[in-house]
């Protein structure tokens, strides 16, 4: 089932660094909204970052939880973001510029933006997190 904390942590951390931001958000603020002590925190986590490389890792795979997960969480190479990123946006743009054999296009503007709408919905969290945060996340930016 997963520790709880680490649930925990990820709806803290996530309404915490959409709200306020990296640089603005510490690690006694995410504890707090967590419930749980700051220690504990250290205990999970090796930092900040393994805090924010965290939550994005959770919003991008939905089975995130289900697996066996290493204490203290540590950073992920910035590759395995940005790859998690390119799954989910490529498909997206190759879908909506899909055409059949005679040009015509393979969706209809409404399920493209049907789509999108979905898109965003389920990765909201992950992209206003990437968004608003590249002082976290500077590496994604080169």
């Amino acid at each position: 089932m997963g520790d709880q904390r680490l649930k925990d942590v990820y709806v803290a951390a996530s309404f915490l660094l959409t709200k306020q931001g990296y640089a603005n958000t510490r690690i006694s603020q995410i504890a707090k909204k967590a419930n749980i002590a700051t220690g504990t925190i250290y205990n999970l986590f090796t930092g900040k970052k393994s805090i924010l490389h965290f939550v994005l890792m959770a919003t991008f795979d939905k089975h995130y939880f289900d697996k066996d997960i290493a204490l203290p969480v540590k950073e992920v190479a910035i590759e395995l973001i940005t790859d998690h990123l390119s799954q989910i946006v490529e498909p997206l743009f190759l879908k909506i510029g899909e055409k059949t054999k005679d040009g015509k296009l393979v969706q209809s503007f409404l399920d493209v933006i049907s789509i999108l709408f979905d898109c965003a919905a389920s990765y909201q969290v992950a992209f206003n997190i990437i968004s608003d945060n590249r002082s976290g996340l500077y590496e994604v930016e080169k």
